[in-house]
């Protein structure tokens, strides 16, 4: 949504400095550029132009900020629909101590692992912009287990990529959940961006 209306900003004003509309024919003649470029640029961009332009840039750079968290959980079961059913029933349970603002929901995939073991993947794009708190408040909704990280204590980066797993004290029954692994990243997770 963001990145067509930073499209249409740049088609608009025929300027494109981070290359996004026309990657490909930059890449082929980078010497095209005029020598006046900041000229042409001041007599053909509009005070409205400028602005969108700037207002897209904010509103990218807000986005790139905030929290999104990538969980997946191993489940014991023997169906897929079980294991979705389990995990998003647990999601719907946590996701109001992430965040108290508006979250999105990304179910991914759903992967047999085993004969009786599958595992389930969603990400979540909260409106946070800090990555322990919406940890902490993962770490906090679930209770009869053991959290464990291999990055914690965590650092001084904010930017920081922060994994950490969750496994129960006993996972007997069926459609119990084995362990779950949620990694916290600031803007759209890789393989978000791939797609």
């Amino acid at each position: 949504m963001k990145t067509r209306k930073i499209t249409e900003i740049y088609a608009r004003i025929k300027y494109d400095p981070l290359e996004i509309v026309n990657k490909d024919a930059s890449e082929k003649s980078p010497d095209n550029a005029p020598e006046d470029l900041e000229d042409s640029l001041e007599e053909n961009i509009t005070d409205k132009q400028r602005e969108e332009f700037y207002e897209a840039i904010q509103d990218m750079e807000e986005f790139l900020e905030q929290v999104w968290l990538v969980v997946h959980a191993d489940i014991r079961c023997f169906e897929p629909g079980t294991a979705e059913n389990r995990f998003l029933a647990l999601i719907n349970e946590t996701q109001p101590n992430i965040s108290d603002k508006e979250t999105r929901l990304i179910l991914e995939e759903t992967l047999e692992i085993d004969t009786e073991r599958y595992r389930t993947q969603v990400s979540i794009h909260t409106l946070e912009r800090d990555h322990n708190q919406v940890l902490d408040g993962a770490m906090n909704s679930l209770s009869g287990g053991i959290w464990r990280s291999y990055t914690r204590p965590w650092g001084n980066d904010a930017k920081e990529e922060t994994i950490i797993y969750w496994n129960p004290n006993e996972p007997e029954r069926e459609d119990s959940i084995i362990e779950i692994a949620v990694r916290a990243t600031h803007g759209p997770p890789r393989h978000l961006r791939k797609e």
